[in-house]
């Protein structure tokens, strides 16, 4: 279960006729495999989020349809679950209780409300914080509520808008390691939003390529590394661009250029000529006006 297929599929916000009309999506086509992680990458403003609102059912499209597993999506339902950015937690109510919201709208009956619930607490490792608020949690232990909320409600398709960018760098790397491992124990369908080429190559099995607006998908990439990954592992271990010299790191040549002008400045021990200025150029025929007088 989560056979993710978009086709066709444009935004425009406004009157499609009007000149004040703005395009975010445009003719977008796109297949998920079950149980498969795609990373959608992109500029900002082209459209990744857009893109995953109407996945969610939170907004239709202009043209073009979605659908999971052959069910079009038109509202936004537990089979199609989002972990926002900002965590999106009900600050009311402890850890368990947000966990267990959406076991609730699917009138679930309270003894399997709480079997579940603890199953998840213990999945995200957050035995012994049951009973605390969001405010007394840290920002990562919120979106371990986020995330645990959204798996105990069984979702075909979780749909990830940059779950992690608010983190800081090592809360952000142990919530990575922490999602590959939920989501080979869990099986789900992942379409996770990323700015990040370095984390869409640590979690995704697909790297989609999105163009600036309005948004068209560029390229689609399999990622052929298993899991876990390292990044710097898997830079040394690509292959070596045509014509580079053993143990030299590749730069465009652009890089190359630059760096070869500062190394000859440095041998040479040569200051920058100083580009001279108006006022500069004035003050030198004065002072030759006054010669020649």
């Amino acid at each position: 279960m989560g056979h993710l297929a978009i086709k066709n599929l444009s935004k425009i916000y406004g009157s499609p006729d009007s000149t004040g009309s703005v395009v975010a999506l445009r003719d977008v086509t796109l297949e998920v495999q079950n149980h498969q992680f795609c990373a959608i990458l992109g500029h900002s403003g082209c459209g990744k989020t857009t893109l995953l609102n109407i996945a969610a059912g939170f907004e239709p499209p202009t043209t073009g349809t979605v659908a999971v597993d052959d069910v079009p999506i038109r509202v936004p339902g537990w089979q199609n679950t989002m972990i926002f950015q900002d965590y999106a937690l009900f600050p009311w109510m402890d850890v368990c209780q947000n966990i267990a919201f959406g076991l609730e709208m699917k009138k679930l009956p309270t003894h399997k409300r709480k079997d579940i619930t603890r199953h998840y607490v213990d999945l995200v490792g957050l035995v012994g914080f049951e009973n605390k608020f969001p405010h007394q949690l840290s920002g990562g232990m919120r979106q371990r509520v986020a995330i645990a909320r959204a798996l105990a409600v069984q979702p075909h398709l979780l749909l990830m808008d940059e779950p992690f960018a608010a983190l800081d760098a090592q809360n952000r790397t142990i919530l990575q390691a922490e999602l590959v491992r939920l989501w080979e124990e869990t099986g789900k369908t992942v379409i996770y939003i990323t700015h990040s080429i370095e984390e869409a190559l640590l979690l995704g099995d697909r790297c989609v390529l999105m163009t600036a607006q309005p948004g068209r998908i560029k390229r689609v990439i399999d990622i052929p590394f298993s899991h876990p990954r390292d990044v710097i592992a898997m830079v040394q271990h690509a292959e070596p661009a045509v014509g580079a010299e053993p143990g030299r790191s590749h730069r465009c040549a652009c890089c190359e250029h630059r760096a070869g002008r500062r190394e000859e400045d440095r041998r040479e021990h040569r200051p920058r000529q100083r580009r001279e200025r108006p006022d500069d150029a004035r003050a030198a025929r004065r002072r030759h006006a006054r010669e020649a007088v």
